[in-house]
C-alpha cells in the first residue's frame, strides 16, 4: 500500500506527484503533526486513500517549516533520535507462532513446522521497526508542498 499526493495546481514538475509506500509515509506525516503543521483531524484522514484535500496555502506552511527544521538540523536530530528509539525496542514474542517457534495453523501444510516469521526464535523485531524516517525524504516531501499548489492524498 502506497500513499500518491497530487498537486492540484503544481508550480514545478516537482509539485505534480510525491510517493511514499506506507511504512515511509506513517512515519513522516507523524513528523507533521509532531511539529504542529496539521492538525490532528489532517493526521487521521491523511492515513486513508480517499483524496484528503490539503490547501494550498497549508501546504506552502508545511513546506517553508520543513525547510527551516531541516536547515536547523533539528530533522536531523529528529532522524537521529528516531533511530535510536527504534534501536533500543527489545524483540516480542513472534504473533504468528504465539512465542513457540512453531506453526500448527491453517497455513501450514503439517504440524509443528518452523515457524516462517521468526525462523523458529518464538521472537521478532517489533511492528515498528519497519517505519523508517529521513531527513531526504521531508526535504523531497517539503519541496512537492511548496510546488504543489495544495494536494490531494491518494
Amino acid at each position: 500500500m502506497g500513499f500518491d499526493l497530487t498537486g492540484v495546481m503544481p508550480k514545478k514538475e516537482i509539485g505534480s506527484y510525491f510517493r511514499n509506500n506506507i511504512w515511509w509515509w506513517r512515519p513522516l506525516w507523524s513528523y507533521c503533526l509532531d511539529e504542529k503543521l496539521i492538525t490532528e483531524e489532517d493526521y487521521e484522514r491523511g492515513q486513508y486513500n480517499d483524496g484528503y484535500y490539503i490547501k494550498e496555502a497549508q501546504a506552502i506552511k508545511i513546506g517553508i517549516k520543513l525547510k527551516h527544521l531541516v536547515s536547523q538540523g533539528k530533522t536531523k536530530e529528529y532522524e537521529e533520535n528516531y533511530k535510536i528509539h527504534l534501536s533500543k525496542l527489545p524483540e516480542r514474542s513472534c504473533d504468528l507462532c504465539n512465542g513457540t517457534g512453531t506453526r500448527n495453523d491453517k497455513h501450514t501444510d503439517h504440524k509443528d513446522v518452523k515457524c516462517n516469521g521468526c525462523n523458529g526464535k518464538g521472537m521478532r523485531e517489533p511492528w515498528e521497526k519497519s517505519y523508517p524516517f529521513s531527513t531526504q525524504n521531508v526535504e523531497e516531501f517539503a519541496d512537492f508542498c511548496l510546488n504543489s499548489g495544495g494536494f490531494e492524498i491518494w
